[in-house]
């Protein structure tokens, strides 16, 4: 026998109300009390995520990042990364990315800003659908705060309809500080123009590799992704040079840079001789011989080698 309809009715609407169906929405707001008074909550976070849906703690989310207080903008903005990082959903992580590029880098904080800039800095590529890649051009068009990591995340994102755009700025925009002209080189070099590449490189030719170069620089051309680039420093790690020091503070030691490059060019080279470890050191307890090994093995493949670029 069939229930009555308005019996179905009682029934949803209890199961809506109910104590049960309430309580996790009680549990996300009690991680914004906490975080707004100043207590940890790695352990309620991880709880969170292993009882209830991504788009629910989502939906509860995207409300916090329209408060007025700071904390919870800030609290909203890390659940949602750990959202779009952590499920298999794309229709979720999707949305967790727009939420994240839309909210997140519009934000009134430079601070929540930079946060934000972090989180989807480390994101895989396939986070970004069209509207959020469009969200973004939008945000950069205004040059918000920390314009040049945006411009950096979009080169990254291969953007190619901002081009236009930040060819405009470059070459017409006297206001323009070095940084942020060095970024745009930078990013440009990234979508794919040749030249913007060479231009990196060169800049770094002339100066010449030090420590300096090494942490400062070296991460910036490498960001290009491209084989040049891969050249380019193999190259300078057959050229003897102890302008670099050793990694120890309290006992500097100048050491031959090509220690640094090998580290910094092993992970995109095919085949490299020596491997790095998960701190991105060379897996060696002969650092002479591991760097004779290398500048032979480059000698012998530097004109065939395999590069293993991002995608």
């Amino acid at each position: 026998m069939k229930k009555p309809f308005w019996v179905l009715l009682i029934a949803i609407w209890c199961a809506h109300w109910s104590p049960t169906a309430a309580q996790p929405h009680a549990a996300i707001h009690d991680i914004f009390q906490a975080h707004q008074q100043g207590r940890s909550t790695y352990s309620e976070i991880k709880s969170l995520f292993s009882s209830l849906e991504p788009q629910f703690i989502l939906d509860n989310c995207i409300y916090y990042l329209n408060s007025e207080e700071e904390t919870n903008r800030q609290m909203a903005v890390k659940l949602i990364y750990k959202i779009a990082q952590q499920t298999n959903n794309d229709r979720i992580k999707h949305k967790a990315t727009y939420q994240l590029v839309n909210k997140g880098l519009r934000d009134p904080s430079a601070t929540i800003i930079f946060r934000t800039i972090n989180y989807l800095e480390s994101l895989p590529v396939d986070c970004f659908d069209a509207q959020t890649k469009n969200s973004l051009a939008g945000t950069l068009t205004s040059r918000p705060p920390h314009f040049k990591s945006m411009v950096r995340l979009s080169g990254r994102l291969q953007m190619d309809q901002l081009i236009p755009y930040y060819s405009s700025i470059l070459n017409n925009d006297t206001t323009l500080n070095r940084s942020t002209q060095w970024n745009l080189h930078l990013t440009l070099g990234r979508m794919g123009d040749q030249e913007q590449v060479s231009y990196c490189i060169a800049q770094v030719a002339r100066i010449g590799m030090n420590d300096e170069v090494i942490y400062r620089l070296l991460p910036d051309l490498l960001y290009l992704n491209h084989k040049l680039v891969i050249d380019f420093l193999l190259d300078q790690l057959l050229i003897e040079n102890s302008h670099c020091t050793s990694a120890d503070p309290d006992h500097e030691v100048a050491i031959d840079c090509g220690y640094r490059l090998a580290e910094a060019v092993a992970p995109y080279v095919q085949n490299f001789p020596i491997r790095v470890d998960a701190s991105g050191d060379l897996e060696t307890d002969n650092y002479e011989q591991a760097l004779a090994t290398i500048r032979e093995w480059v000698t012998t493949n530097r004109q065939n080698y395999q590069v293993q670029l991002e995608h």
